[in-house]
């Protein structure tokens, strides 16, 4: 019998990333630097939508 996914009704990936990034006090340019660092290009624009 096959397995069903239970759905998350709320997902708040960004609210998550938010509240981690506050807690590591850093700011959005220092997380978009070490996104940079890690091949990993963004803009703060796109980073902040993630984040909304």
């Amino acid at each position: 019998m096959a397995q069903k996914l239970k759905q998350i009704n709320d997902i708040s990936i960004g609210d998550n990333l938010r509240k981690l990034r506050n807690a590591a006090n850093l700011t959005q340019e220092q997380v978009l630097a070490q996104l940079q660092l890690r091949n990993l290009p963004t803009s703060r624009s796109v980073y902040s939508q993630i984040e909304a």
